[in-house]
Order: structure tokens, then sequence, then C-alpha cells
């Protein structure tokens, strides 16, 4: 909410419509909200927000980054760079009798080699996400030894132009980009091979607020009429003096899944005459780029803690209301939206809103959802007690797991 000098929160629009904090003892905590926020429980929930020692922030911002503090049912018990980190089964945890594992080791290896790892038993799990050929791997040489849980995800690869460069400070140009994807055909494409599938918009396909495929359907972007499509996009580009187009598509140097969406976007723009050189960076540097607005136009995630509408709605909001915006543009109308949508105090009107700032977003163009993630964690069928959930930060305490052995 008010960070230190110098530390940037990305979530800090989450916590603006706090008026007051008081702490009355050492053990209560009261937040006083300048109106009422319908999901506010969620927010103060998420995993990223830690409740950390005052006295140690005052002495040093960043002590989070190197000490590690909490209430878990594991206490820290070495790092390795580059190898492993390992949890020591803390004995005063305060749910009684749990956990019920001694200890657990999480080790550093490349995606690559996580099919060997199973098999050869190094590992008991790989709790972030497997691709298809790897499930099809796990599958023909472990058969039911393996076990395999599926999930929606709460991530998703979208498309980033930099409003402060040109031509992309043009809404028609952003859109007929935009509109020149085929996300159906990516769907199906891509599916195969990455861990993507679910085409959606801003919010998580599926969910409760988020706009269905038929309404999808109508707006630009996501149209199953792809060559009335193509056409429309190249007449905005006429329209808006755009001829010739050419620039660098920003990306990470990561193979699983952005190679194959860099590739399949820049082929699908030179079908309206587009002509963009696929610029893979390491993700530090990615990120530096798209932080610094160094970027004309970029492919990357997006992940939430859950499937509530608010943080996935903060990449949008204006950039001085929210560093989560890469794109670097004003957005007052939406801002406006956001703020109705943070008040509200029925499902009707929440509903209402949603699928208002869902629009706006996709025609505006400012970023726009490629396609959602598709979760499958893969564990060997002797670990139990663990439960996938759609975001890869919930449900990792791994306080519930035991082997059965």
């Amino acid at each position: 909410r008010a960070p230190p000098s110098g530390v940037v929160s990305i979530r800090q629009a989450l916590f603006a419509g706090i008026a007051g904090i008081e702490t009355p003892d050492p053990r209560t905590v009261i937040m006083t909200l300048k109106e009422p926020d319908s999901s506010f429980l969620d927010t103060v929930g998420l995993p990223y927000n830690c409740i950390y020692s005052a006295d140690k922030l005052a002495q040093d911002a960043n002590y989070p980054a190197k000490q590690v503090m909490g209430t878990g049912p594991f206490v820290f018990g070495e790092h390795v760079n580059g190898s492993h980190w390992t949890g020591k089964r803390f004995d005063g945890y305060w749910e009684k009798g749990k956990p019920y594992l001694d200890g657990f080791r999480a080790v550093f290896i490349k995606s690559t080699a996580v099919v060997t790892a199973l098999q050869g038993g190094q590992i008991q799990a790989e709790f972030r996400s497997i691709s298809p050929g790897e499930r099809t791997q796990l599958v023909n040489s472990l058969k039911d030894k393996i076990v395999l849980q599926e999930s929606p995800w709460v991530c998703k690869v979208d498309l980033l132009f930099n409003s402060q460069s040109k031509p992309f400070d043009d809404e028609r140009v952003r859109r007929a980009l935009s509109m020149a994807i085929d996300r159906w055909s990516a769907s199906d494409a891509l599916s195969k091979i990455t861990i993507l599938r679910p085409v959606g918009g801003p919010l998580l396909p599926g969910s409760s607020l988020a706009l269905g495929n038929d309404e999808l359907a109508a707006l630009p972007g996501y149209s199953r009429d792809m060559e009335k499509s193509r056409a429309e996009a190249r007449k905005l580009l006429t329209d808006a003096g755009v001829t010739g187009l050419k620039f660098k598509l920003v990306n990470r140097n990561v193979n699983h899944p952005f190679t194959p969406t860099g590739v399949f976007v820049i082929d699908q723009w030179r079908r309206i005459g587009v002509t963009a050189e696929h610029q893979q960076l390491d993700v530090s540097q990615q990120k530096a780029s798209l932080a610094a607005g160094e970027y004309q136009v970029a492919l990357d995630a997006f992940c939430a803690d859950s499937d509530d509408a608010k943080p996935l709605f903060l990449q949008y909001l204006s950039k001085a209301r929210s560093p989560r915006n890469m794109t670097r543009n004003a957005n007052p109308e939406f801002d406006a939206l956001y703020d109705k949508f943070s008040a509200a105090r029925s499902d009707a009107e929440r509903a209402t809103l949603a699928k208002d700032m869902q629009k706006l977003a996709i025609n505006q163009a400012y970023s726009v959802p490629v396609l959602w993630y598709n979760r499958v964690v893969a564990h060997t069928a002797a670990m139990k007690g663990w439960k996938i959930t759609p975001s890869h930060y919930a449900n990792q305490d791994l306080a519930n797991v035991w082997l059965d052995q």
C-alpha cells in the first residue's frame, strides 16, 4: 500500500482502498476501508501478502528476500545455489499432527530433465506443470505408478503493446494486430505441444465473471471468421496510415510455451502484411525491457494467485495507479469501472461491470491475451494428500502430503 522509497509494489492498487491500519495489541490488526470492497478478503489472503517484521523492514527493506520467516509446517534447512533447498519439519506447527513429512528437498533441474527424474525416482513431483509430450512419456513408461492431476490455470500469455512507441499509440494498429491472430486455431495447434489451451479474455475462462466463447467471438481478435477479421485488420492499418509495418517482438528465451507462441503470432501477422523479428531474451533481460518500456511489442506471462477478478484486472489500470501495467498507458475509463467494481455490493452489479471491463480491455488492445494455460501436475502414486489448484502459488506448503511406502 505504501512501500518504502525505492521499493515497487506491483499489487499496490489492490490495497488503495485501505483508509487506515491500527494494531491495538500484538495479536490484532484492524484495517479500515474507505468503502466496501467485495474482494478484500481474497486480497488479504493472497500468498504474496505475508506478515513481516516491522523492525527488520526498518533495518533492511529487502530482508524478506534473504531471510525466511513465517508460521508454516516446515523450517528452512539449507539453500545451495543452482542445486537445491531443503525444509525440516516444524514441531511447533499450529495444526497438531502435521506436517506428516519429516522434511522435503526441492531440486533445481532443467525442464528437459523432469521426465527422467520422475522415471528414475529422483523426484516425487513436478508441481508447476508438464507438457503434453511429457505427459505421454510418463504415462507410457510409468503407467499406474504415476498420477496426473489437471486443472484450469490462472496464467496466460499476453500480447503487449508499448503505448508510448508509435504507431502502437494508435488503437487501430493494436487492434489490427490482435485481429490477425486466430486464437481458436492457436488453441488446437499449441495445445498439442505446449501448456497453452483455453481461449479467453482478461478473466480465467470458465470462471463466474469471465466472458463466454460466444461473447468473445463477437469481439475483435476472437472471430471465428478469420478471412473477414484479417480484411478488417488490413483496413484498420490502412486507415491509420500504416504500411509495411515492421518491428521486433520481444519474448522470453524459454521454449515452453513462449517460443512456439512467438512463432505462431509472427506467422499470423505475416498474413496481413506485417513483419516481426522474433527477439528472445533471457527472462531477466526481458522483464527489465518491459519494466523500462524498452520495447514495441512483446509477449509475456501474467499469472495470479486466484481467479478473483481484481488481481487479474491490475494490468489494465493506468500506469500511474498500477505498476503491473507494462503497456505504460493512462486508462481513466477503465480506472473508473474498476473503482465501481471494487465497491459493488451485489453479484449482478459485479457481473455487469466485469463484462464491461473485459470488453473495454479487448477493444483498446493495450494488452490482450493470446491463450490461457492448462495445468497438468505429475507426481508418483506413492505421494498422497496433495490436490491441484488453479494457481501454482497456492497449496504448496506440503502440510497434508504423505508417502505411501
